[in-house]
């Protein structure tokens, strides 16, 4: 997620910007068996509406590059906020790759919504990476698209799941004082993901046989 929260590298990093149609990145992905894609240019639910447009040129940019130099899988890193719009829907019961997207987590907290934004902005690049995932996919190249629940950076326990959605550090500064004692940490610890079961879900999708 960012460099910073790394403490070992034991491989190669190369500094590229992804906006850039022709920069040094495209060399890396030669030969590649897989291709796991994170970028945005802000990975929050406070990112703001030129925020999300770059972040779907990062993916648009980098999906066509793969594409054409024939990496047979590619792995979207979506988010939860794609289908955020059920978090209040309770008779709608488990929500399934089918139903239709509701972009956006609307939080009932207005303190912590000043802090976090509603992420209808991050959410729909998103949307706009899964769909071109749908459009790309083929015989020669497949994708798999993940939503991904709630991960934090550093040790990632479920005791620090802040209701707000963003860690704190991440979080917009404001000076609301506004309280209300609707709680949002259901919606967020429910979809709480192990540090390790994240690397075993991107592991066994970049791993697994292609099925057309």
């Amino acid at each position: 997620e960012h460099p910073d929260f790394i403490k070992e590298r034991p491989y190669r990093v190369v500094v590229s910007d992804v906006l850039d149609k022709k920069g040094s990145w495209r060399h890396v992905i030669k030969g590649a068996d897989a291709l796991i894609h994170f970028s945005a240019v802000n990975p929050y639910p406070n990112a703001t509406w030129q925020e999300s447009a770059e972040s779907m040129s990062h993916t648009f940019n980098v999906f066509l590059e793969a594409k054409a130099q024939r990496v047979p899988r590619i792995i979207l890193a979506s988010s939860n906020h794609v289908c955020g719009g059920y978090k209040d829907d309770f008779e709608h019961g488990l929500i399934k790759p089918s139903d239709p997207p509701r972009c956006g987590t609307l939080l009932l907290d207005k303190n912590n919504l000043a802090k976090s934004g509603d992420a209808v902005a991050y959410a729909a690049a998103k949307l706009a990476g899964e769909r071109l995932a749908l459009a790309l996919s083929d015989s020669i190249t497949s994708f798999i698209v993940l939503r991904v629940g709630w991960c934090q950076p550093f040790e990632n326990l479920p005791t620090t799941i802040c209701a707000a959605g963003v860690p704190e550090i991440f979080q917009t500064k404001t000076d609301t004082n506004v309280v209300n004692t609707a709680s949002d940490d259901t919606w967020f610890k429910q979809m709480w993901l192990s540090n390790a079961d994240f690397l075993a879900l991107f592991f066994g999708c970049a791993l697994h046989p292609f099925t057309s």
